[in-house]
């Protein structure tokens, strides 16, 4: 019994060892209590991973939606005083509407305006059209060395020579290219301080842009016929050359097509022009170069032409050209308008110093409904009065446009100021420009009233039920657009003008931009603005960072 019993003893000892757990080692786990952990483990890790995923995809996702949103609204601010790096809302309206596709070709490497500071400007501003146009504007630079293909290709639109940095604009077959002095204007002043001179930068490179493509896009551009000699001999007084220039400038950053003319050897063909201009000549004109004017607005019979004609304080005797108005119902008055209440008048500076002028009202709101501030005032300084000698007759109706105040009074030419009555509001620049006699000025006994310094006559005729015309437009000043005044923001004049000629000729669009200075700006803030960004960037921030980062490992420590 006794040897059964250690058998039996013997055999439970052999037994596993999972029916006695408290000598199981403590490694020994079941197999199975794994499984679900390394689930976990691998769901988390799944999970997290999809996360990244997403977030990565979101992160692209989001820059590709904010490159497109900026490239079409860019978040970038101008906090220059003049806006240099923004275009005007004329020039956004006008490429919003574009329906021809443009092409603008730089003939120079982006990063040749990019490290420059005055040149910077430049891709700036042509990012501005490219993305107000509605897909319509382009904007590619290119090396001339690399890409000779380029000037090969417009070459055959263009009879000048291409350099680097030219700005050509294309819309089809028709080409208009931009020199450096088309975008940046350079002038040099003398600083007698000093003894040197001082270079002043201008852009102008927004008004020339949108004239270009206000050009190429422009199906039929009016032309014009701009008389600028006589005989190779300039036809205007050496003192208007600026205020001549002004107007050209004028009329070709408007989008017209120009052609200077000489009157006695060039033709002026109806068929060839749609507008003639005549500054201020300083002459008369020979009866052959009135019939050729004549002959240009009658255009045989068929009309439909127009002319605008400047006057000025410096002309001498004109019978001819004085008959050739009369016929149009003008007649120039040998006098100068100034205004009798100061109240109505302010000082001008022009290139001839600085002047008094009266300040003129539209008497006919239809030729200035381009003006895109009416509040602004036009003035007309050294300008002549312009007598109406007719409302209509058989087949001519005149018209005034621009009209002095009821306190206006008439300084003849052919008088010069008494010295007794130096009172009188009368500047000793009107002096000089009226030739002197023994006859004296009585500012009392002055003609006054209103005066008419801006008019058009209408020719008109009915061919065929329709009726067709032709209008002569009279400025009685070339100081009304004298460089400095047709350049000022302060006065509406060159709008004025402009305006007027688009809606004689039917030209829908006019768009007149200021020129901005290349100054560098300062941002300057005070002491204690300063103070705060210190603060905000030194302490504020770096503070929010650490306690977002405490936050979030304390949330993990605990999960």
């Amino acid at each position: 019994m006794s040897n059964e019993k250690k058998d039996l003893e013997k055999q439970q000892d052999t037994k596993p060892a999972k029916e006695s757990k408290q000598d199981a080692p403590k490694d020994a786990k079941p197999e199975q209590a794994k499984k679900p952990k390394n689930r976990k483990k691998l769901k988390y890790g799944a999970l997290a991973t999809g996360i990244t995923a997403v977030f990565i995809a979101a992160v692209v996702l989001v820059n590709v939606v904010v490159s497109v949103v900026m490239d079409r609204y860019p978040l970038k601010v101008d906090l220059t005083s003049s806006k240099l790096y923004e275009i005007s809302q004329d020039s956004i309206d006008y490429v919003k509407n574009l329906s021809k596709d443009v092409k603008i070709l730089v003939l120079a490497e982006e990063s040749y305006f990019t490290t420059n500071n005055y040149m910077k400007i430049v891709p700036e501003t042509l990012d501005k059209y490219r993305q107000n146009s509605n897909g319509h504007i382009s904007v590619e630079y290119y090396n001339m060395v690399n890409h000779p293909e380029i000037t090969s290709e417009y070459k055959q639109y263009y009879s000048g020579e291409f350099q680097e940095g030219d700005v050509i604009v294309a819309c089809g077959d028709r080409v208009k290219v931009l020199d450096f002095g088309d975008i940046i204007q350079t002038q040099q002043t003398p600083d007698y301080t000093t003894y040197t001179y001082k270079t002043s930068y201008t852009f102008v490179g927004e008004q020339s842009l949108t004239s270009a493509i206000m050009s190429v896009t422009d199906a039929n551009p009016k032309k014009v016929a701009f008389v600028q000699t006589a005989g190779t001999n300039s036809i205007y007084a050496d003192t208007n050359k600026y205020s001549v220039a002004a107007l050209h400038d004028l009329l070709d950053k408007n989008g017209y097509d120009i052609t200077d003319v000489d009157l006695l050897n060039d033709n002026i063909l109806p068929a060839d022009y749609d507008l003639v201009v005549l500054p201020a000549p300083y002459n008369d004109l020979t009866e052959a170069m009135v019939t050729k004017l004549s002959d240009f607005l009658y255009n045989e019979g068929g009309l439909n032409k127009d002319m605008f004609y400047i006057a000025d304080v410096k002309q001498g005797n004109t019978p001819n050209l004085d008959a050739f108005l009369a016929e149009w119902g003008v007649s120039m008055g040998d006098a100068i308008v100034y205004e009798g209440n100061s109240s109505q008048a302010q000082y001008v500076s022009t290139a001839l110093g600085t002047l008094t002028a009266p300040n003129v009202v539209m008497a006919e709101s239809d030729y200035g409904a381009q003006l895109s501030n009416t509040s602004r005032p036009i003035v007309a300084p050294l300008a002549r009065p312009i007598r109406l000698l007719f409302e209509s007759n058989t087949d001519r109706q005149t018209l005034a446009l621009l009209q002095t105040s009821e306190t206006a009074f008439l300084y003849p030419l052919n008088t010069k100021q008494d010295t007794a009555s130096a009172s009188t509001d009368v500047p000793v620049t009107s002096q000089e420009a009226a030739s002197t006699t023994a006859t004296s000025f009585d500012i009392e006994n002055a003609e006054k009233g209103v005066q008419n310094l801006m008019t058009i006559t209408t020719k008109s005729n009915a061919v065929n039920e329709d009726v067709n015309s032709s209008q002569l437009m009279v400025m009685s000043s070339c100081s009304m657009l004298d460089y400095y005044v047709a350049q000022s923001a302060s006065y509406n004049n060159a709008e004025y003008v402009i305006s007027a000629i688009n809606v004689m000729v039917g030209k829908e669009n006019g768009i007149v931009i200021a020129n901005k200075a290349l100054e560098q700006t300062n941002i300057t803030i005070t002491e204690g603005q300063l103070s705060g960004l210190r603060t905000l960037v030194i302490v504020v921030i770096p503070l929010i960072v650490v306690v977002i980062g405490l936050v979030v490992f304390v949330r993990r420590r605990n999960r």
